[in-house]
């Protein structure tokens, strides 16, 4: 079959190759009978580097906008040079992205909270929640940090109403620690603090970058995190009481 990329550039050329991909059953059945849905596909993909043939594997039309899948995001991203990389587990996702060009770099989170905020209980979120929470970060990332990259395709169809992409279901991005004994000792250690030591222990945790739940870090992380609440513990960051003149007594 020839490839659209290297044709006849007539409308007419293409329509009739792509009422031929519709026809075949081997294509995604979202755009099977649906030839202007395929070329739509195939000149998006052109836009960012993708042939047709792969453009119709990770992009889906979802009520009129084109969405991309994470896992096309993250290779199309590391096609242009920059890097993507980060971890998962069943409660949250964190991702990391560097330019080549200008080396800026960012990190970003999407949380249990962030999911709880955003209602997502679908049942591929029961299914794979540490697959959903990857897709739902590098979506972020690409927005923020590589849209010249994707020419507006930064958006998963999951975000927008449509069905998770079958590409990032199967996806299993490498966990970030794994639930144990040492998390829940963490936990419970955390809950028997004080309320306002708790909120001076998330003011330690922002200074120092560390991400919001403990679900979410990684072996180095959990080690200053582990000596962080000791410091809470022992009232390193309680807040200082007011002497007032009242209090002083002369010898």
């Amino acid at each position: 079959m020839t490839d659209l990329d290297h044709v006849d550039p007539s409308w007419a050329v293409q329509r009739e190759q792509a009422e031929m991909l519709a026809a075949s059953t081997i294509i995604p059945a979202a755009y099977q009978g649906k030839p202007s849905d395929i070329i739509t596909a195939a000149l998006y993909g052109r836009e960012i580097g993708m042939g047709p043939v792969t453009a119709l594997s990770h992009i889906n039309i979802i009520q009129g906008k084109a969405t991309l899948s994470a896992e096309g995001m993250v290779a199309v991203v590391r096609a242009a040079g920059h890097s993507i990389t980060g971890k998962s587990s069943p409660h949250g996702a964190r991702v990391h992205g560097r330019r080549r060009d200008n080396g800026d770099e960012m990190d970003l989170e999407f949380t249990e909270a962030d999911r709880n905020r955003a209602g997502l209980n679908s049942k591929p979120w029961q299914q794979y929640p540490k697959a959903m929470f990857w897709a739902r970060a590098v979506s972020q990332l690409c927005r923020e940090l590589f849209p010249d990259v994707l020419s507006g395709l930064s958006y998963i169809a999951e975000e927008i109403g449509g069905e998770a992409h079958p590409a990032d279901l199967a996806h299993s991005p490498t966990e970030i620690e794994p639930t144990g004994p040492r998390l829940e000792t963490i936990r419970g250690r955390l809950n028997d603090l004080t309320p306002e030591r708790r909120a001076a222990l998330r003011i330690q945790m922002r200074n120092r970058e560390l991400p919001e739940s403990v679900d979410m870090m990684t072996g180095d992380e959990l080690d200053e995190m582990e000596a962080l609440v000791g410091d809470a513990e022992a009232g390193a960051f309680d807040e200082p009481f007011p002497i007032h003149d009242a209090d002083l007594v002369d010898e």
